[in-house]
């Protein structure tokens, strides 16, 4: 993915203080110091715009960062952080599960573990509670280039065991090494834009359908062409598409074409 004008948007604590609109939300989780603040630096590509800090439990409200006014990374509270209050471990509890429980703009819960350790006691709490919300999720094992690379994927199988799954998706990551950022984004991409191929379908069959009269060859070659890349495929002069869509049309002009181009051959 191509970011572009990533940006810090707004801290918070209480949903008047969400932002406002419908953007879809990437959600991060994990314990303090687990390096959720490098993981959004490194997958955007910037060094300081999430702020790290080697004291676990700085990050004490809910940050949401702008990406490109396409979705947010929110970053919560990292958990199991001792030398925080009881009063400070209660109040951020109930401000991060108001948010998990109220927020309509969640599209995906990043659960970050450390790769070096078994998930600690708070680690399979908040993996159990990501599994009540019925929420869309992934599970990222971080600082990857803390162990040697010939002992990642018999790492990863025995996270995997550990927590009994088989089909959700865990991937190792390393802030270090950038390694890893491109099976992150497209994991993430699928979640975010999932209509994406809808709207888009919908717009290029506008394009087509004013192009049907006007005898374009060129512009009516570019907009099957499109539509084939977001997901139809051209298969013996018809289009057959993956997304549910009625478009008629769009078929006639492809047989259309088809025809025009074997005539063009045979002049």
């Amino acid at each position: 993915m191509i970011i572009k004008n990533p940006k810090f948007e707004i801290s918070a604590v209480k949903p008047a203080q969400y932002p406002k609109g419908n953007l879809p939300e990437i959600v991060l989780v994990g314990k303090s110091n687990v390096g959720k603040s490098s993981f959004i630096n490194t997958m955007l590509n910037r060094k300081n715009l999430a702020r790290t800090s080697n004291t676990p439990g700085k990050t004490r409200q809910i940050n949401f960062y702008n990406i490109d006014n396409n979705f947010y990374f929110v970053d919560l509270p990292g958990y199991g952080y001792s030398k925080l209050s009881k009063e400070e471990q209660i109040n951020m509890g109930k401000f991060i599960e108001d948010y998990l429980q109220k927020s309509r703009n969640i599209k995906l819960i990043i659960l970050l573990l450390d790769i070096r350790h078994n998930p600690t006691q708070d680690d399979l709490l908040m993996y159990k509670y990501i599994l009540k919300t019925n929420l869309p999720f992934m599970i990222v094992a971080n600082k990857a280039d803390k162990i040697a690379v010939t002992k990642v994927d018999s790492v990863i199988e025995n996270l995997k065991k550990e927590l009994g799954i088989s089909f959700t998706t865990l991937i190792p990551f390393s802030s270090e090494r950038k390694i890893y950022t491109e099976k992150s984004w497209e994991i993430i991409e699928e979640f975010l834009f999932p209509t994406q191929l809808l709207s888009d379908c919908e717009e290029i069959y506008k394009i087509i359908k004013s192009l049907r009269l006007k005898d374009n060859l060129a512009a009516l070659t570019d907009a099957v062409r499109c539509l084939k890349s977001i997901g139809y495929m051209a298969q013996n002069g018809l289009l057959y598409k993956i997304e549910d869509i009625e478009c008629p049309m769009i078929i006639e002009d492809y047989a259309l074409l088809m025809k025009k181009k074997d005539v063009n051959k045979g002049s």
